[in-house]
């Protein structure tokens, strides 16, 4: 799968802003409680 640097900066940002990522000063991104819960809910992960 391939997808754009722009595509991926605003779906960095909708997922910061929905509360599913965190990211420190250093770029590092983690997902936090409520992105796992996404993540199982719809099916992401198993």
């Amino acid at each position: 799968m391939s997808i754009s640097k722009i595509y991926l900066d605003i779906l960095i940002k909708e997922a910061k802003e929905a509360g599913y990522i965190m990211q420190y000063d250093d770029g590092d991104m983690m997902l936090t409680d409520k992105g796992k819960m996404f993540a199982i809910e719809n099916n992401i992960v198993q």
